[in-house]
């Protein structure tokens, strides 16, 4: 069954940013192309690795780690979903190196989204409880994968996924997948490369099929599935 929304892919340097908010907010997906430069997203993502292989993990909250947090989980029970990643956080108004090393991308996708959204919200600042945490997320080959999940329309309304990966290059099988309204289900692998950035209906369920699942799992590795989303969170929490 051929699903009633669709996948829509614009050049960003020509994009009607409000235009493609409407078309979100109404179901569809739209992918943003080259909307950051892949040469930075690149950067980013091999300095966030590089990074997680020097820092010991944590379950603490960035601003109480010293700006920056990381976490692989492996089937974490007391989730609502089920999952493989691995999970890097940021505390945007640190001064910390790696936070200064990924700045430059979430500052890219803060000026989209609040273009998007029509309204100007600050790294730091509280909007309606909740204020911004940025985020970099490693589905490893190997079988890295998040069951369908879902978030609260408000306040985010407007997901953003800015891909780190190439497919067909740094993975070849699984990937992200939206439920339309219809509850027919879309595939964006494919449809995005580097520096392309997926927007979405924040309250659309969404999974990422597993990574690779023939291979072994590493945990080390700097190829699979990378991300970098800017998540409204509640103020306190992660």
């Amino acid at each position: 069954m051929q699903s009633s929304s669709l996948i829509k892919n614009i050049d960003f340097t020509t994009a009607n940013l409000v235009r493609a908010a409407f078309d979100v907010l109404c179901g569809d997906i739209v992918i943003l192309k080259r909307a950051v430069a892949p040469e930075l997203v690149l950067e980013a993502r091999r300095a966030v690795h590089e990074w997680g292989l020097s820092v010991p993990q944590s379950k603490a909250h960035p601003r109480e780690s010293g700006g920056a947090s990381h976490l692989a989980s492996y089937l974490p029970a007391r989730s609502q979903s089920r999952y493989i990643f691995h999970s890097f956080e940021f505390e945007p108004l640190s001064s910390i190196p790696i936070v200064e090393r990924v700045l430059p991308i979430f500052e890219a996708l803060l000026d989209i989204y609040c273009k998007l959204i029509g309204e100007r919200i600050a790294f730091g600042e509280n909007y309606s409880g909740y204020s911004f945490l940025p985020a970099c997320i490693h589905y490893p080959r190997g079988g890295g994968f998040f069951q369908e999940h879902t978030h609260p329309l408000m306040p985010q309304r407007i997901g953003l996924i800015l891909s780190g990966s190439s497919y067909g290059h740094d993975y070849k099988i699984g990937g992200g997948r939206f439920c339309a309204q219809d509850k027919t289900w879309m595939a964006t692998e494919g449809h995005h490369d580097l520096g392309d950035l997926t927007l979405f209906r924040y309250d659309l369920g969404h999974d990422i099929t597993p990574i690779d699942p023939d291979v072994p799992l590493d945990w080390t590795r700097n190829d699979g599935r990378w991300s970098f989303v800017l998540p409204l969170k509640p103020i306190g929490k992660k």
